[in-house]
This record gives C-alpha cells, sequence and structure tokens, in this order.
C-alpha cells in the first residue's frame, strides 16, 4: 500500500505517560510505524502497538495491518523483554515475549530505563506546562517558572531519579532531563542544542540529596540550615549552612548558594560553594572523627554510608526501612 495521509497519534507509554505525533504521511507498514515511533521518540527497545480500534467500542486491538489505524488513533506502545530460557535440547535460547503491561514503572524495575519516564508534577506546574507547550510549538518561546514551581519540578524529577537509582550517573540524569524537555518543550534551554545543561543536573542531585531525609521521614531542619550573610561562629553540634541571596529557600533546598559553611563542634571548619560537595565533606569529616550522626538524621547518614559509598564492611545492620529502601535500588 501506498503512504498517503498525515498521521496524528496520541502514543500512550504508560497510564500516566503519553507523546504527541504528527506523521506527515501513513508509512507502508506497521514495522515501519514502529520504527518511526523508535526513531521520533528516541526509542532504543523493541515494542508491538496496540491501537483503540473503534470497530469494537474502542477496545485495544493489537496492530496488524496498518490500514486498521484510523488517521487520528492513540497508540498503545507495549515492551518485548526478552526472557532468558533453556531449551529442551539444552542450548541456551532467548525467547522474547510480551510483558502485560507498558514501560515498567519506576517502582518496579531495578536498572535505569531505555526511556526516563516524566512523573506527573502538581497540578498548577502541569497547567502552566501545558499552556508552555503550545505557545511553544506556535511560536517557539519558551517559559519562564517561578521559583516555587521550578522547585516543585525539580523536585518531584529527584525523587523520581532516586527510586531508579540513589546515586546515578551524569549520563543517567542527563537522560531524565532530555525526557523533561522532550515531553515539555517550552522547559528548553536557550542557546543550548540538548535542551538542558549541567546546571539542571546539579540542582537534581541537590533535590534528591536534600529530599533523601523527607523520604525517610526524618528532621533535618536542625542540621540543614541557611542564612543571609557570612558567619563565623554557628552554634550546632553538626550543620550544613547554605548562604543564600533568597527570601526563601524552597523546600529548604539551597540550589544556589553563594557558599556552603560546614559547621562542627560550634566552629566553621571548612566553606565550599556547592551544597552537595559540602555534605559529602561533612560526612566525612563525621566518619573520620568517629562522631556520632546526629539523633534526628541518623537513618540519612548511615544510608550515606552503608548504601551510596558501601562503608558498611557488612557487619552493619540496616533498619527495616533503611533495608527496603536499598532493596529497592539494587
Amino acid at each position: 500500500m501506498e503512504a498517503t495521509g498525515i498521521l496524528k497519534l496520541r502514543v500512550i507509554l504508560d497510564k500516566d505517560n503519553t507523546e504527541k505525533l504528527i506523521l506527515p504521511s501513513r508509512p507502508n507498514s506497521v514495522q515501519a510505524l514502529i520504527d518511526e515511533i523508535k526513531s521520533r521518540l528516541n526509542f532504543t527497545f523493541d515494542f508491538r502497538l496496540q491501537f483503540h480500534d473503534p470497530d469494537f467500542d474502542n477496545a485495544l486491538c493489537n496492530l496488524v495491518k496498518i490500514e486498521d489505524l484510523p488517521a487520528i488513533a492513540s497508540v498503545k506502545v507495549v515492551r518485548l523483554v526478552e526472557l532468558d530460557q533453556i531449551s529442551t535440547s539444552t542450548d541456551d535460547t532467548i525467547l522474547q515475549t510480551d510483558s502485560t503491561d507498558t514501560i515498567d514503572s519506576p517502582e518496579r524495575i531495578s536498572r535505569w530505563p531505555e526511556v526516563f519516564i516524566v512523573p506527573p508534577f502538581s497540578y498548577e506546574v502541569e497547567h502552566v506546562l501545558r499552556e508552555g507547550n503550545a505557545a511553544f510549538d506556535k511560536d517557539g518561546k519558551v517559559i519562564i517558572l517561578t521559583r516555587d514551581q521550578k522547585h516543585n519540578i525539580l523536585e518531584t524529577m529527584g525523587e523520581e531519579i532516586y527510586k531508579l537509582k540513589a546515586y546515578p550517573s551524569t549520563t543517567q540524569i542527563g537522560k531524565a532531563a532530555e525526557a523533561l524537555v522532550r515531553k515539555h518543550p517550552c522547559l528548553k534551554e536557550r542557546n543550548s542544542d540538548s535542551g538542558w545543561d549541567k546546571n539542571d543536573i546539579y540542582a537534581t542531585r541537590t533535590a534528591a540529596l536534600a529530599g533523601l531525609p523527607m523520604y525517610l521521614k526524618q528532621d533535618s531542619s536542625e542540621i540543614f540550615k541557611t542564612c543571609k550573610e557570612e558567619i563565623e561562629f554557628y552554634e550546632a553540634t553538626i550543620a550544613l549552612v547554605a548562604d543564600v541571596d533568597e527570601e526563601e529557600v524552597p523546600g529548604g533546598v539551597p540550589f544556589s548558594p553563594r557558599q556552603v559553611f560546614i559547621v562542627l563542634e560550634d566552629q566553621v571548619v571548612m566553606t565550599h560553594h556547592s551544597w552537595t560537595d559540602a555534605l559529602v565533606c561533612l560526612f566525612g569529616l563525621i566518619y573520620a572523627l568517629h562522631l556520632s550522626y546526629p539523633e534526628k538524621c541518623t537513618g540519612f547518614f548511615e544510608f550515606i554510608q552503608v548504601v551510596l559509598l558501601k562503608l558498611d564492611d557488612e557487619r552493619k545492620q540496616l533498619k527495616p526501612k533503611l533495608q527496603t529502601l536499598k532493596n529497592e535500588l539494587v
């Protein structure tokens, strides 16, 4: 069959994530359509397609013939998973079977996914992004977010990344950033070929680490603090004090501090320009000097020690909640 007609597709990745795709002409075959979707959405895994068949009250059916697909349609990506099987002839074989779901949710996968699924943000932010994406499609304009809107995006992305990997590589965070600007092109960085920059990566790491105590339901307010001017003395046994410009720091996360003071035994012992670097140094000092972890954040520092830095010597027993989180991330 000749390729004819514009094809408008709503590509369903999972129940919370879809992509809009407009093709200038209908591909010649289902496989050609799959190849086109792979190319447009940068998929590297194999999959088949289902579509809402109007002949059966829009119930999902496997797409076998390209002619069956309406000009405006929703197609569902069903990922093919490779499973190792042993054949009866004792030779190892690989059998491809369809997964029962689409792309596995981040909570249930134990490795970094081929395609990072951007999580939903707050109602306000989702509304702003919808309008921003429409404006971007029309005239290429990017949007300017408020501080709280940026914080919601960074915090939500950080939590989603943390579900996949406690300490992701720069490449993995870059993949997450690419997925974000692909889904919401209005967030693209000006004068950037990739649509994002390294500041996004730093902010995501900061949000992930600063958000860990909240995830563990521990109070870090007495340890992670902010100030608006330089300090020479700070009354605290252990603390990170970020020198910031803002009147308020979203969620208490200092994304752009002038400097960060490391406080031990009421004295500033070191300073850093990066909050995450300061946190690493603080942990190193606590560990090297055999100091006790702050009582309200014991789990947070134990998690850094045992899971992130693997300094447990296989002797330290994690509390059940930390062990559960470790198992989810391994």
